[in-house]
């Protein structure tokens, strides 16, 4: 299999990696992790954790593959088009700090999302809205420009991730004005479930595509949508169709599942979705290879 399947340090819920999740991911035949640098896990900065979990992952022989960085949403307190100018400084430089980090961790990339809001409260989707931001794409590219000339200099790649309910074209826009090389594209599944537009959001974003953050949800809309990161194969995603154009993106390797579970770790029912999924894209290859043979 050309493509690798690697399982988010998410599964293990809201916390700090510990040496026993590694053990446990590689127990389940997990060689590859995306663990978190924001508040509650890696704080961003802070290298002698860092240095911990790079010693853990090498030991059990899981790699870390990538890194999230901070995210502005659902607090605000990291929200990069923060129109508060003190508060969106700081988020600058704690993305600055996860990006550190994300060197020391070894990670080739680094998440960052794409968080043009316009409104507050952003989500539950359609819920009343208290306040009203205009100038969110603006103030947003004025710091994504400074977290890219950290990138640069640390040597890791921005993996831009799609949010759900907003312009993916305009986020292909933003990254017309950075290299390949630097700035290309995570695609959230479940975030592309919002409003039917699942395959078009993909087709748009797919000549930038870097990540993944897979996982499943049940295609409810409006008020009902909500960010369930179910595993693979458990709601309404065509595991067929996706996998089929995935294994075709030149720029991508590596295929990230980010799920959570009530367990908040490894479970049978994730190990066997992983397994599936492995069996897909072995498939989906094979149908590639003997395509471009003819």
């Amino acid at each position: 299999m050309t493509h690798q399947i690697g399982l988010s340090h998410d599964i293990f819920g809201e916390r700090p990696p510990l040496e026993e999740d590694f053990a446990i991911l590689a127990d389940a035949g997990v060689k590859h992790t995306q663990v978190w640098v924001w508040d509650n896990r890696i704080e961003p900065g802070d290298l002698r954790i860092a240095d911990n979990v790079v010693r853990w992952a090498d030991k059990h022989g899981v790699g870390i593959d990538s890194v999230h960085g901070p995210s502005g949403y659902p607090t605000a307190r990291h929200w990069l088009a923060n129109p508060d100018q003190a508060a969106r400084e700081w988020a600058v430089k704690q993305r600055r700090l996860a990006l550190q980090t994300s060197a020391r961790l070894g990670a080739k990339y680094m998440i960052m999302e794409y968080e043009v809001y316009d409104r507050w409260p952003f989500w539950p989707h359609e819920s009343p809205i208290e306040t009203w931001y205009y100038g969110s794409p603006e103030l947003f590219n004025e710091s994504f420009a400074q977290a890219a000339e950290e990138a640069a200099v640390q040597g890791v790649r921005i993996a831009l991730e799609n949010v759900s309910s907003i312009s993916v074209s305009e986020q292909m826009k933003l990254l017309s004005n950075y290299p390949p090389e630097l700035v290309g594209i995570c695609f959230d599944s479940c975030h592309s479930t919002y409003g039917h537009t699942f395959h078009e959001q993909l087709d748009c974003l797919f000549p930038r595509l870097i990540a993944t953050h897979l996982s499943d949800s049940d295609g409810l809309e409006g008020i009902q949508w909500n960010d369930r990161h179910w595993p693979p194969f458990t709601g309404v995603i065509d595991w067929q169709r996706l996998m089929k154009q995935l294994v075709s993106a030149p720029g991508l390797d590596m295929m990230m599942v980010e799920t959570i579970c009530s367990e908040n770790t490894v479970t049978p029912e994730v190990t066997a979705s992983l397994r599936k999924l492995e069996k897909l894209v072995e498939e989906c290859e094979r149908i590639g290879d003997e395509t471009n043979a003819k």
